[in-house]
This record gives C-alpha cells, sequence and structure tokens, in this order.
C-alpha cells in the first residue's frame, strides 16, 4: 500500500476523527498514487494519531469542489475562501472510516522530520504504523462463553481492563 503522511491542524484531525469531516484539501495534488493517508497532528500534539484509507482524489476549481463536497469539509464558506485566495485548482481528498492508533506515535520512531504539507511514507515506515495495530494480547481479549441455559453469549473478564 501507498501512504502518505499529511500534516492536519488539531481542529480539523479531531473532525475527521469523529467521522465529520470526510475530506481532506489540499492546493496541490499528490504526484503519485496513494491508499492511505495518515494523519500527523502538528503543535501542539506534534504526533502521528490515525490514518484513514483514500477512496477518491478529485482535482477541479476551487468553486466546482466547493459545490461536491461543502457539507463534508469542516470548514465554512469563508475559510475555504481564504485557503484557496489565488488558487487555479483544489484537491478533494476523500477519506474512509478513520481509524485511530491505540497511541500516539512521535516522528523520530520512524525517523522522520513534520512535514510542511505531506510526505510519501516508505513501506517499511507503513508496515511499522499499522504493526501498532496489532490485536490486544491475551490477558485483555473479551472471551465469549456459552451457557446452556441462555439463548446469548455471556460476556466473561478475564483480563485487569475488560469490565464488562
Amino acid at each position: 500500500m501507498k501512504a502518505v503522511l499529511v500534516s492536519i491542524r488539531a481542529p480539523y484531525a479531531d473532525l475527521i476523527l469523529h467521522g465529520r469531516k470526510t475530506v481532506e484539501l489540499r492546493r496541490r495534488a499528490f504526484s503519485r498514487p496513494v491508499d492511505l493517508l495518515f494523519i500527523y497532528v502538528p503543535r501542539p500534539i506534534q504526533r502521528i494519531a490515525a490514518y484513514a484509507p483514500v477512496r477518491q482524489i478529485d482535482k477541479d476549481t476551487p468553486e466546482n469542489i466547493w459545490l461536491r463536497y461543502h457539507p463534508t469539509l469542516g470548514v465554512n464558506r469563508d475559510e475555504y475562501l481564504v485557503y484557496f485566495t489565488g488558487a487555479e485548482s483544489a484537491v478533494a481528498i476523500v477519506l474512509g472510516t478513520p481509524v485511530n492508533l491505540p497511541r500516539l506515535i512521535p516522528l523520530a520512531e520512524l525517523g522522520l522530520t513534520p512535514p510542511q504539507s505531506y510526505i510519501y511514507l516508505r513501506d517499511s515506515q507503513t508496515d511499522y504504523l499499522l504493526g501498532q495495530l496489532r490485536p490486544p494480547s491475551d490477558e485483555n481479549q473479551l472471551h465469549m462463553e456459552f451457557h446452556p441455559n441462555e439463548l446469548l453469549p455471556k460476556a466473561v473478564d478475564i483480563g485487569p481492563k475488560m469490565r464488562v
């Protein structure tokens, strides 16, 4: 999978992570195909927080992009116009469902410095980030146990962090 690390300010990253912003805007298109967009949140967080699959990349005039995507952009018309002042084109990156990383990851773990806008990730860096999503250890997993007198499974607590 080809991945890009994009710098997205905290308020907009939060909107993406809560599903209220499903299109990321850029003034320039990526020069390579991209499957995954990793979200780097600059100051004050300065960490990689999540990723989302890239569903589509749409490049058009700023007016046409606004008309097609404005309910999903997470900005109002005035903010949008300021961002695209002087731009001949706008890029809409349509995102799939975002996935929070289990912890905020500093760029130093990947040997990276903060991107101005975005940077392409090497396959090894993408693999490292996706590897952070491994399932919980056995001691914290929730197991299902069927009881003969019940139609539905009963949750059994087998770890200190899983109380149901």
